[in-house]
């Protein structure tokens, strides 16, 4: 993240709309999480997505689901607590 976005250029144009449209709900959702402590990839899934566990300052995690298009950029980010 880059002063609290994230690198929007990694994105597709879509995708990178839905980031920024979620900005301010992933600040309140995540930020009294603290610093992100890792991130490690977990699996492929079954609808082609790449998941990744993210483990937080407060010991939290939420799993996030990233989809890539054809020439690799993030098209939908799908995240959830466990």
């Amino acid at each position: 993240m880059v002063d609290g976005h994230p690198p929007y250029e990694i994105f597709t144009d879509a995708g990178a709309k839905e980031a920024k449209d979620q900005v301010d709900f992933l600040h309140g959702d995540l930020g009294h999480k603290g610093a992100l402590q890792s991130l490690t990839f977990a699996e492929a899934d079954v609808s082609g997505g790449d998941v990744y566990d993210a483990t937080f300052a407060d010991k939290s995690s939420v799993q996030f689901t990233l989809f890539l298009s054809p020439d690799g950029k993030i098209e939908t980010v799908i995240g959830q607590p466990y």
